[in-house]
């Protein structure tokens, strides 16, 4: 069984320093694919999910709980929905075949209630779990789940779009390792908070990185590449890095890999 390693963003850096142990992951069912997961973090608890294993629609639920993630036995597997349910047109149309469930990314957003948060600043408590998977015919769009509050679904399209385009990008992604998340350190409460990551092909050490919020040619809202390259330093030999996960916190945003 794995364990995961974390690393920090530097302050004020374009830099992903690891350090630590590994975090012990526990508790997986046996059937557990090592292969699919992500993670977010709801500002309560940081919570990562792996598939079951020979299946595209079931997520195991880990909590980060006295300093590892074990398996939250308590609930079901949240169940993926490939049914658009386009409301307005009173239309479903069933989206599997044109998604890659291969690989996951994963974020966490807010809803409009605070609480006190970090040096008397107020931070957003997120009510949305968020699912996103690439298109088969096209890498560079990522269709969107998102959870259905008081179930454990996670219904296609969701509250706004059912996907969104990734532009812009240089020729040398690595589509295969990519990775999302909800950063509202320095953008609460707007787009570029969403930030799309990929490495940089035949690189363990650099990612690319586009925030949301872009334009593209028709006016349209997409993750907008500009020359924002990351570095990874310190990663212990033991990392795989062959997939990738990163989570904000509500203080810090972290990169996560898990072990060989």
């Amino acid at each position: 069984m794995p364990s995961v390693n974390q690393a920090t963003k530097v302050f004020q850096e374009d830099i992903y320093r690891f350090g630590g142990e590994s975090i012990e992951i526990l508790d997986a069912p046996a059937d557990t694919d090592w292969r699919r997961w992500g993670m977010l973090n709801d500002r309560k608890l940081s919570r990562m999910y792996f598939f079951k294993e020979g299946c595209d629609d079931k997520l195991y639920q880990f909590l980060y709980v006295d300093g590892v993630y074990r398996y939250d036995s308590s609930v079901p597997a949240l169940t993926i929905s490939y049914i658009v349910d386009d409301v307005k047109n009173n239309t479903k149309t069933d989206i599997r075949d044109q998604v890659d469930p291969s690989s996951i990314g994963m974020l966490s957003t807010p809803n409009f209630e605070e609480v006190n948060g970090v040096n008397g600043k107020p931070l957003p408590v997120p009510n949305n779990y968020h699912v996103y998977m690439q298109g088969v015919d096209n890498r560079k769009e990522i269709h969107q789940f998102i959870w259905e509050k008081g179930t454990e679904n996670l219904e296609a399209n969701g509250i706004t779009r059912a996907k969104f385009d990734v532009i812009n990008f240089p020729e040398d992604t690595d589509w295969d390792r990519w990775a999302m998340t909800y950063d509202s350190n320095r953008y609460q409460l707007s787009l570029p908070a969403y930030v799309y990551y990929a490495f940089k092909q035949g690189s363990n050490t650099e990612i690319y990185y586009a925030r949301y919020g872009e334009k593209d040619e028709q006016g349209n809202d997409v993750y907008g590449y500009k020359d924002g390259v990351l570095t990874l330093e310190g990663a212990p030999e033991n990392t795989d890095h062959s997939n990738f996960s990163v989570m904000f916190d509500g203080v810090d945003t972290h990169l996560y890999m898990l072990t060989k």
